[in-house]
């Protein structure tokens, strides 16, 4: 009897652990699948495709050709990483919360016109510029503008930043601060010719 009563207590040690494995298992795979993971976009100018913008840039081997279609496809979170080369009229309006990831200057912004920041921005605290260059050629779009980023807890920040103004014939702000905009932070980086800053 004492044998059975020992092999009876093991049986029912062992189905209390398993139904907890099991119970632990299952909680997991739930957080699992509510989790949503940021992605990694990536944009070659040189050798990348966007495929009639069919391509979602999240295979490295098949990089993206435009920010524009790296942006579309994206979600809040995502990083874009740019590799090095000329990305010429990148103006796109910024409409997500993405961080935008070059290779220091040999990563070059021509002309990229205004961040227009989409106030419904939600999912991310921050839009982010690092280790890139952003030249300013003296058309139209002749200075840096930030506005309408209140979804942006973070707000926009710029990290190992060159901004380069030095081919910039328009007078004017190199960097316009404006509504909704109520943080911008510029660290390790290097501003060259810039003639005149505003908020």
């Amino acid at each position: 009897n004492q044998m059975k009563k020992s092999r009876f207590m093991s049986m029912q040690r062992l189905i209390q652990t398993s139904l907890k494995l099991s119970l632990s298992l299952v909680f997991s795979v739930l957080v699992f699948a509510g989790t949503t993971q940021a992605a990694i976009r990536y944009v070659n100018p040189d050798t990348g495709d966007d495929m009639a913008l069919a391509n979602d840039c999240t295979n490295i081997s098949s990089p993206c050709a435009t920010i524009y279609n790296a942006q579309s496809q994206a979600s809040d979170g995502d990083t874009i990483d740019l590799a090095a080369g000329i990305y010429s009229g990148a103006g796109t309006a910024v409409t997500k919360a993405l961080n935008f990831v070059g290779v220091g200057n040999s990563t070059e912004l021509r002309d990229i016109g205004p961040v227009m920041l989409n106030a419904g921005i939600v999912g991310a605290t921050e839009l982010r510029f690092q280790d890139l260059k952003i030249t300013f050629e003296g058309n139209s779009t002749a200075y840096l503008n930030l506005t309408d980023g209140s979804g942006l807890s973070g707000g926009v920040v710029f990290d190992n930043v060159t901004f380069d103004y030095s081919g910039n014939m328009v007078a004017g702000y190199c960097i316009a601060v404006q509504s909704g905009v109520t943080k911008v932070t510029i660290q390790n980086s290097t501003i060259v010719d810039c003639s005149d800053s505003g908020s």
